[in-house]
């Protein structure tokens, strides 16, 4: 190491001085197991593991064991005095009939010890079982945990169940109410289509049947003659038949229909003899019947004795089925 120092202005000369730096590694920890030995055959039940540990530069602080089937490190106890002997107590009748494996390490606080391991095997269990508390509490753990996962399972199960017969209650109710919405709708139409039925009244009943009787015909008047310069019409213009003469009235043709005799009344002109199976009269003929219009009161003609039948209110154009 060189130093020097300044005032200011200038430096002094260099001094040299030589520095010696111990730094000694650590050394580590000691550990042995005395018992047992490996290769031992111990009998099954409490077994009191025993050794000694040391450290040349320092001091033990303490000593761990893994022991086989155990995932963590476990604390030896110290000796009396200090950690130069160290004990730790395990029942071995779990693994009996087997071999078993422990593992021992030295701390002191630096650094570790390496790791030093005993195999020795234990003898098979002669009578009854002797109990091992530690294994019981572990066998009763997993028991309640299996019970617990089984559970949860049940309840899945139940659930997903109780979903299914939700929905498919759900859908048989809705498919219900679908089916009486679409009855509801089709009786209601019924009901209207019989209601519009009913207001298509008849205006000139049939003859017999159970039906009232029909009305007397009007007495139909001549029309007023032409004018004419060659004097008053021939008489028998005036005569019944002619064409200013008194029409005969309508002849009544027989017609078998549902409920009795009925009979129609064709305009004059018409053959008599059994009735004609008509199913359209041409324009400008007297229609067989009227009907009163269910929309505006009004008188609709019937030219056809075909049943059932369209007809159209020649008022308001309103439709309807006689």
């Amino acid at each position: 190491m060189t130093v020097r120092c300044f005032d200011g202005e200038a430096y002094s000369e260099n001094l040299t001085l030589n520095v010696g730096i111990d730094n000694p590694v650590d050394a580590p920890p000691q550990v042995a197991v005395l018992s047992p030995l490996s290769g031992q055959t111990v009998p099954p039940g409490d077994l009191l593991v025993r050794g000694t540990a040391q450290d040349v530069d320092g001091q033990v602080t303490k000593v761990k064991l893994l022991i086989q089937g155990y995932p963590l490190w476990q604390l030896a106890t110290a000796g009396a005095a200090d950690w130069s002997t160290w004990s730790f107590a395990l029942n071995v009748s779990r693994w009996a009939g087997q071999n078993v494996t422990i593992g021992a390490k030295a701390l002191d606080g630096i650094g570790a010890s390496p790791i030093v391991n005993v195999t020795f095997k234990v003898e098979p269990l002669q009578g009854p079982p002797q109990k091992n508390p530690i294994k019981e509490k572990e066998e009763a753990q997993n028991m309640t945990l299996w019970w617990g996962l089984l559970i949860i399972v049940i309840l899945a199960v139940m659930l997903a169940l109780f979903l299914v017969i939700r929905n498919r209650r759900r859908r048989n109710e809705d498919a219900q109410r679908k089916r009486k919405e679409e009855e509801a709708a089709e009786r209601k139409a019924k009901e209207r289509a019989a209601a519009l039925a009913a207001q298509l009244t008849i205006a000139t009943p049939s003859y017999g049947g159970g039906y009232a009787p029909a009305p007397a015909p009007l007495p139909v008047l001549p029309p007023p003659p032409p004018p004419s310069s060659f004097g008053p019409p021939p008489a028998e213009e005036y005569a019944p038949g002619g064409p200013y003469g008194p029409q005969a009235p309508p002849t009544q043709y027989p017609l078998q229909m549902a409920g009795g005799q009925d009979v129609l009344l064709l305009p004059p002109g018409m053959p008599e003899g059994p009735a004609p199976a008509l199913t359209s009269m041409p324009m400008g003929t007297q229609p067989l019947m009227e009907v009163s219009c269910y929309n505006c009161g009004g008188k609709v003609p019937v030219f056809t004795a075909q049943r059932p039948t369209s007809i159209q209110c020649p008022a308001c154009g309103a439709m309807g089925e006689i």
